[in-house]
């Protein structure tokens, strides 16, 4: 009998580094959400099509662009405030010997 391997993929919420500074509305029109880091920039975190969440993994947007100090979402499902920090959904990948 041959050996069998599953290759799961879950999409995990996963904490970036950054915080806002600028509180945005909701809006179902793009959302510029300005963010400050201590090392590093936007352009290393975030990237295109990156699913973005708040703190309480609810989906805000999509990434439409993303800049050195600010991301642009395709819509804001619902307000930030300064300070707030921001998560992304990653897939992870998951190997099960059966």
């Amino acid at each position: 009998m041959a050996n069998v391997r599953l290759v799961a993929y879950r999409k995990t919420p996963i904490s970036v580094a950054g915080f806002i500074t600028a509180n945005v509305s909701a809006t179902t029109s793009t959302a510029t959400i300005d963010l400050s880091f201590t090392s590093g920039d936007a352009t290393g975190t975030y990237f295109l099509n990156d699913v973005v969440l708040n703190e309480e993994t609810q989906i805000l947007g999509t990434v439409q662009t993303v800049n050195t100090n600010s991301i642009v979402l395709d819509r804001l499902n619902f307000s930030v405030s300064i300070g707030d920090r921001l998560r992304i959904l990653r897939t992870n990948t998951y190997n099960l010997d059966l």
